[in-house]
């Protein structure tokens, strides 16, 4: 049986929190039981590494196509190089077969974020709140 693994990619903190956040929505997908395994990665700084994290899910011999989803807003250079580097694509490649622990295997490479507006929303509300927070209600 095919099973389809995603791992989310962040850039990585010295501030323990910014990974937390990265595992906290990892752990929200992994709830929401849409994908039949689900880790996380960073590009620097934190563990996992991207590698090790492919490795982890590739345990799994059942698990054949795997996600690598950016936590970015834009494609920066880890995410046009160095992420596609790791993964083995070609530029401008969004998927590769890649044999890993004996098993042929497709990653598929999803975009950031970008001008999405749900995130527009997302950060209108945030400033909603923060003004809520700050200012007495007339």
């Amino acid at each position: 049986m095919d099973k389809k693994g995603i791992i989310l990619v962040g850039h990585g903190s010295s501030m323990p929190y910014n990974s937390e956040v990265v595992a906290s929505l990892a752990d929200q997908i992994r709830t929401a039981g849409s994908w039949d395994a689900v880790g996380y990665s960073f590009m620097n700084m934190n563990k996992p590494s991207i590698r090790d994290a492919i490795g982890d899910m590739c345990k799994d011999p059942s698990v054949t196509t795997i996600i690598m989803s950016p936590v970015f807003i834009a494609a920066g250079v880890h995410i046009k190089e160095d992420v596609p580097e790791i993964l083995g694509l070609a530029p401008g490649e969004t998927f590769a077969y890649r044999e890993v622990d004996g098993v042929e295997r497709r990653f598929i490479y999803a975009a950031p974020f970008g001008p999405d507006g749900r995130l527009a929303t997302l950060i209108e509300e945030r400033a909603l709140e923060a003004v809520a927070a700050c200012m007495p209600t007339e």
